[in-house]
This record gives C-alpha cells, structure tokens and sequence, in this order.
C-alpha cells in the first residue's frame, strides 16, 4: 500500500534534526521534527511569524539572502552559521541547549508556492560539537606548544596569504644570542623559561593584528602589517631593549640575554621564501656585527 502523505508528514515530525520550510520573504511556512533536545529548541512557536519579527536585522537578512540565493540558482546550497536561542524572540531557551551553537544548513528550492511566494526546505544540523573540536584541534596545530604563540607553519601560512594580498608590511626576525651557553650553564629548564619571558614582553609591545611566531629553536618572527620603515625600526629598537634592559630570573639566578635583529619591509614582487631570505640576511649581518642591534635590509 502506497504511504498516504499523513504518513509521510508523521515521519518527518519525529526527525531528530528540524526542517524549516521558509518563504523567500522569510516566512515560517512550517516546522518539522527537531526532536532532539539536547540540540535543538522548540521552534513551532515560529510558524507564521517571519524572520524579521524573530531575529536580529542583519541575522534576519542573511538568512532571507541565502533562502533567495537557492531559489534563484534552483540550486542545493550550505551553510554555516552561529545562533542562539537568546537571539530568537518567543524561544524558551531553558527547553534546549544553552549558549551560541553552531549550525550547518542545507537549503533546498521546493517545486511548489504558497501564497504565490516560493519556498524552501532548510534542513539544520548542529555541529557545535564538531566544529569546537575543529577549531581546537586547528589552534593547537598552529600554535608553539612551550610558549603558547604561533608556530612556524602558521607564520608562514600567514605571510603567504599577507604577501598574495600584495599590502605592504613589515617583517622582524630576531634571535638570542649565545642561547646554548643559557641551556649549558643554567639548564634546559631556564632555556624555556627565557623563551616563554621573551615571548610575554614581546606581546606587550606588538599590536593585537601583529601576528607573531616562534619560527626556530630560539628565532622569532614578527610580521606587522601598515607599517612604515621608520615605525617598524623604532618597534624593532624596543624589543631589543625589553630583551636586553632586564635580566630574567630562574631559582634565583639572573640570567642576562640580548637579542640581535633583522627588518625589512615587503615589495609587491616578494615571495615568502624571498622576503624570508632577506630579513634573515639582516639578522646575519646584526649577528657579524657584535649581535644585540637591529639591521635593516632594504629589497634589492
């Protein structure tokens, strides 16, 4: 026997995951399944109310641009998007989970209209849980584990995509000088303990849109975007003098350490791999000429 369409409607109410069916002017047409609990609020106080009276402005016409993007295109897309039950009037946010969740919706245009206004089906899974583990997992594989900065692979990621952006920025590479002889004489235990110090006096100089790595053993990148030469040497004297003007502390024991310096500043034509080469030929050349100064190398 054929199953009759209140049948098909009673399957799709127990769905675990919502279906929205929407307007493309943003209307609740109506609401299927969203059983599960732990992820989703009830959202069948939503039928016949439209976006705009439930949401946030911007939110309500993101949503309505991309319900006209499918119909236009007569095409399946998906999305990602942040949203919470306090971002939605008429939710009772104590009836699911609490805080922004993170959602992935499947838009699909629907063969017929209602009110002669064309509609979508908008099926949406929370992926909170997998995109948080994501992000974790994309931070830790991008991040220095003994100073808790970038590492060399992100440095690099990023200066690729600042070059292909063809905007001029700055790029300070610096190192500490006779590091071995720290590991030597006070142990590898206060090695990473200047490390980390260094790392911290840095971030108090450097501006937040600075990206900033530990790209060696004891070699550090600083890319500054807008920079000047004038203002990114000046940057540079700073941090040598932070490196330089207080000696750091470990089981009470003083331990001085200075840091030589390499600056230069980005062309249009530069690949990561030329500019890389240039400012560490500036350290070098710091390094030749009694370390614990700043050089700059201009593009030839």
């Amino acid at each position: 026997m054929p199953t009759t369409l209140e049948e098909v409607y009673q399957v799709l109410s127990c769905l675990p995951d919502p279906v929205f069916i929407l307007s493309e002017d943003g209307d609740y047409v109506d609401i299927l399944g969203g059983t599960d609990s732990q992820s989703y609020h009830d959202g069948s106080v939503l039928v016949g109310q439209s976006l705009h009276e439930v949401l946030p402005k911007d939110k309500a016409d993101w949503f309505i641009s991309q319900i006209v993007f499918a119909l236009d295109h007569n095409e399946v897309i998906t999305v990602e998007y942040d949203l919470g039950a306090s971002d939605v009037d008429g939710l009772d946010e104590a009836s699911g989970p609490l805080g922004t969740l993170r959602f992935e919706g499947k838009i699909s245009p629907l063969s017929f209209t209602r009110n002669g206004r064309r509609v979508v089906c908008w099926l949406t899974r929370n992926i909170s849980t997998r995109y948080h583990l994501e992000k974790r997992l994309r931070k830790q594989s991008e991040t220095d584990s003994l100073t808790h900065i970038a590492n060399r692979r992100f440095f690099f990621d990023t200066l690729k995509s600042t070059l292909a952006s063809k905007s001029t920025s700055s790029l300070i590479l610096f190192d500490i000088d006779y590091f071995k002889n720290v590991n030597d004489t006070h142990g590898h235990l206060a090695g990473d303990l200047v490390l980390k110090q260094i790392a911290k006096r840095v971030i108090a100089i450097i501006r937040p849109e600075d990206t900033f790595a530990r790209v060696g053993g004891e070699e550090f990148a600083v890319l500054l975007p807008t920079l000047d030469r004038e203002a990114v040497m000046a940057i540079a004297e700073r941090l040598r003098e932070a490196i330089d003007s207080d000696p750091f502390l470990f089981e009470g024991q003083q331990i001085h350490v200075t840091a030589s310096f390499g600056v230069t500043m980005t062309v249009d034509s530069d690949q990561d791999t030329s500019v890389f080469s240039r400012v560490d030929t500036a350290l070098y050349q710091a390094k030749l000429q009694g370390r614990n100064q700043v050089v700059y190398m201009e593009h030839c």
